[in-house]
This record gives C-alpha cells, structure tokens and sequence, in this order.
C-alpha cells in the first residue's frame, strides 16, 4: 500500500492525551506470497480475524497500527497546547505505546503458541486465532511507531472545530454537528463514541 499523509487529532481527556487518526485510504493488493499453502491459509485467517476485532481494540493501538502507513503525519491540537507541546506529548505517546506493544507481543506470541497446541481440536480454535490476532496487532502497532519516529518532519496545526469539542468533552451531543464536520474535515470515524 502506497504511504500517505496522515492526521491525528490531539484532545485532552481527562488531563491524558487521546489521539484519533484519519483512515487511510486502501487499496487491496493481491497477494504476492511465496509461503506454503497451509501457512498461506493460516496467515489470511489471521488477517480476517485482525480486521473483524481491531474495532474493539485499545483506540490508541489503531491509531499507532494507522502511523505504519505514513510518509507524513499532521498533528491537529488545540490552541490551549502550544506546537511544542504537543511535539513533546507525541514522541512520549510513541515512546509509551512502544514499550506497551513490545511486551505485549511477547507475552500474546506465548499464548499464541500454547494455544496452537490445541489446532487439532475440533471447532474454532478461539486460544490460538485471538493472541495471534492480538500479536498481529501489536507487531502492525509496533510498525506504525517506528514509521511515525523515523519521519522527521512532523506538521502541527490548529483548528477550531477541535478547540470547541474539547470544550465541551463532558457533554458531546450539544457539539454533534461540529464533530460531523471534523470527520468530514479530517477522514476520522466515529470521532463521538471514541471520546465518550
């Protein structure tokens, strides 16, 4: 998949930082692989589980899996946080979330194994196709770290529409129509739920 730029949305909640990332647009490629038919198999299984459940995982995690896409990022704050702070509060949430990932992975990849132990059991084989996924996710978030801290310019902007939802963070639905806007705006998606 082609690199793209990619914009992410710094709100305050609840004094911690909350990113939330634009959808990049994809393109399905067809598959290239040189793996064996059974390790084919077993990789597209785990693909399809990893885009049925990364809906319901850690908001944050999506955004570091976005940042392995990026051949720019853009980073949209509000005018309370000057453009140096929110540099700094950036690199300390790829730096956190880079140790977070690494030692998750590790300790999913030994679920993953030991649940492989059970494969020849019959039915869906719940113990080993989650950590897999929960690996999948972690490496791909552990991707988009490494991409997000190799490129070194980094663009910074305000906007409005943002300063005026995170006004109003304890009660969002006086501010729909302004956070209809900012997903038009900035390609996000369900910017409401994601900070409820």
């Amino acid at each position: 998949m082609d690199k793209q730029t990619i914009i992410l949305l710094l709100f305050m909640k609840k004094g911690k930082p909350f990113f939330i990332s634009s959808q990049p647009e994809f393109v399905e490629e067809p598959s290239k692989s040189k793996l064996p038919g059974i390790v084919l198999r077993l990789k597209e299984k785990i693909l399809e589980f990893y885009k049925k459940f990364k809906e319901r995982f850690d908001p944050q995690e999506n955004v570091c899996s976005v940042l392995r896409f990026a051949d720019r990022i853009t980073i949209v704050h509000p005018k309370s946080i000057s453009e140096t702070e929110a540099e700094a509060i950036f690199k300390s949430f790829l730096s956190h979330s880079g140790k977070k990932h690494t030692v998750w992975m590790f300790l999913d990849s030994i679920l993953a194994m030991m649940g492989g132990i059970l494969t020849p059991v019959p039915g869906p084989n719940l113990f080993f196709f989650y950590p897999a996924t929960r690996v999948v996710s972690h490496y791909f978030a552990r991707q988009g770290i490494k991409t997000a801290k190799a490129i070194n310019k980094k663009g910074f902007t305000i906007n409005s529409l943002l300063d005026t939802i995170q006004e109003n963070l304890e009660n969002l639905n006086t501010v729909e129509a302004e956070i209809n806007k900012l997903e038009e705006s900035f390609r996000c998606a369900h910017i409401l739920r994601l900070l409820s």
